[in-house]
């Protein structure tokens, strides 16, 4: 019981600490081919705003390094 009163407690204090990402978003990363998003796909990452680094799979052709979206 001890144990799960302390896990909700983490994942309760985890889910407070994650930052929702905040426009404009640039795109600081491109790995074209990455294994987890599949052929034609691209990985990229974008920093945010508050400086939030994220990443995403879309299109390879979609966006170029240092694309700014709003």
């Amino acid at each position: 019981m001890k144990k799960l009163i302390i896990l909700i407690g983490f994942m309760l204090f985890i889910g407070c600490t994650i930052r929702a990402p905040e426009k404009p978003f640039i795109i600081t990363y491109k790995f074209p081919d990455a294994a987890n998003c599949g052929e034609g796909w691209c990985k990229y990452s974008y920093t945010d705003a508050k400086g939030t680094v994220r990443g995403f799979c879309d299109n390879e052709l979609k966006y170029s390094i240092g694309d700014t979206i709003h």
